[in-house]
């Protein structure tokens, strides 16, 4: 609903989804725009099916789809993701990989399946590090995330899951005791990439986790110290062209406040939420999380550029951060 009442009036918006719906969503999709069903479709087929739309462009709002819209770009010529790049920002692993070879800090990881034989679970207990956080190296949304105190509870979770699935096992970082307890003391940096230019956007600020690992809700703009902030834009830089995020897209990536390093939310401490939830409830409207392409409505439409829009989302960011005192008068001081 927000994306189509933002865009609506440049854009014919081009619904394309890649799992099954039920009758009602379908039917509230198909008054804000085309619909097109790619369930059960390889990439041949989901091409030609949205090709038909005659798109100019496409993106992604929800990690499970990045692949797919990267396979649909690149064989209808629309700048996105190339597929490479869409795997490396879809699996763990090669992420944690290729920031590790950039230089960039981050927590210690181990990646494994189930199934391996005994005497390599062995080893990986010798060389993990515990307290850890487990999860799947392909997942998003905090699903399937598990705290681990010890090798022996390592074995008992690993009794349990899915073992055709690969597996993450990441160094648990907990909270620096210094913050305010009234947040995480971790946030988002929202970027924008196009033509060979990042652009940051907007500070997301984060409330307390809740267990296991559970987000509560955000706000914008985050609490960001101004002598923090020159290092912080400078790890978000590194780390989009350690990704090699180069065609138009958007980043979004969490950053510890101590550490100074990208993570998962999964590593940080869960507390109990706070009272007041602001953007609660992730994921859970279908309409703005599946994987939309855009077509132009009008000539115009496809040059449309908000770079204005940006420098004032930044310059409101940049004005708050210099006032947290205004974030706690907005918040009610959320207790």
């Amino acid at each position: 609903m927000d994306l189509h009442r933002e865009l609506g009036d440049e854009f014919e918006l081009i619904w394309v989804l890649c799992e099954e719906f039920d009758t009602a969503h379908k039917r509230l999709l198909e008054h804000l725009g085309s619909v097109v069903e790619i369930a059960g479709l390889d990439f041949e087929e989901a091409a030609r099916a949205v090709g038909r739309q005659k798109p100019q462009g496409i993106v992604s709002f929800v990690d499970d789809h990045i692949v797919i819209a990267s396979e649909i770009a690149i064989r209808l010529g629309l700048p996105y993701h190339t597929p490479e790049v869409a795997r490396v920002l879809a699996d763990k692993r090669l992420q944690r990989a290729a920031l590790a070879r950039a230089g960039i800090s981050g927590p210690r990881f181990w990646s494994f399946s189930p199934a391996m034989a005994s005497d390599e679970f062995e080893d990986l207990c010798r060389r993990a590090v515990f307290p850890a956080v487990l999860k799947r190296a392909h997942g998003a949304g905090s699903r399937d995330m598990h705290a681990v105190a010890s090798a022996d509870q390592l074995r008992e979770i690993l009794s349990l899951v899915d073992g055709d699935h690969v597996w993450l096992l990441e160094e648990y970082v907990s909270d620096a005791g210094d913050h305010d307890p009234r947040f995480a003391s971790y946030l988002s940096v929202e970027s924008v990439v196009g033509g060979g230019r990042v652009s940051h956007a907007a500070v997301t600020g984060r409330f307390p986790l809740a267990e296991p690992f559970r987000e509560t809700g955000n706000f914008i703009p985050g609490i960001l110290p101004l002598a923090a902030r020159g290092s912080v834009m400078e790890m978000v830089d590194a780390t989009i062209a350690a990704l090699q995020i180069e065609n138009r897209g958007d980043s979004h990536g969490d950053q510890d406040h101590a550490r100074r390093a990208p993570f998962d939310r999964g590593q940080r401490t869960p507390r109990r939420p706070a009272t007041f939830r602001a953007g609660a409830g992730f994921g859970s409207q279908p309409v703005s999380c599946r994987m939309p392409a855009s077509r132009s409505a009008r000539s115009r439409a496809s040059t449309v550029s908000p770079p204005a829009r940006r420098s004032a989302l930044a310059d409101a960011a940049a004005a708050d951060v210099r006032a947290p005192d205004r974030l706690d008068r907005r918040l009610g001081r959320a207790r």
